[in-house]
């Protein structure tokens, strides 16, 4: 232990960790893996940042609250999936492709290559 809490060097093993007020840190290339297998990942290279799911089964992302959103920039839009509507996808923060309940809409041009 030390005057502000507890150092490891190593690994350890638990039952369980509650962290109410702190951050748990990791370093670069360290990863926070679940599952016996390992199955998820979650981790930083130093450069990218990762969410990897690397067992069997789906990947699933659920949401109680109003909406799904992936954003970039921490603010702008790139998909939004709406509790009990539809799906919509932005370029540049402006909504392009969105589901709806007759089918798809589309705002501007639509190219369409047939391979």
């Amino acid at each position: 232990t030390t005057s502000t809490g507890v150092s490891v060097t190593g690994g350890w093993v638990t039952d369980g960790v509650s962290v109410a007020t702190a951050n748990v840190e990791f370093t670069d290339n360290s990863k926070a893996m679940f599952g016996n297998g390992n199955d998820l990942q979650i981790y930083h290279d130093g450069y990218n940042s990762y969410i990897s799911d690397v067992g069997a089964g789906d990947l699933l992302i659920n949401s109680d609250g109003a909406n799904l959103k992936l954003r970039t920039n921490s603010t702008e839009n790139a998909v939004v999936c709406a509790t009990n509507a539809g799906v919509s996808l932005y370029y540049d923060n402006s909504k392009k492709f969105e589901t709806v309940t007759a089918g798809a809409k589309v705002t501007g041009d639509l190219e369409v290559q047939l391979l």
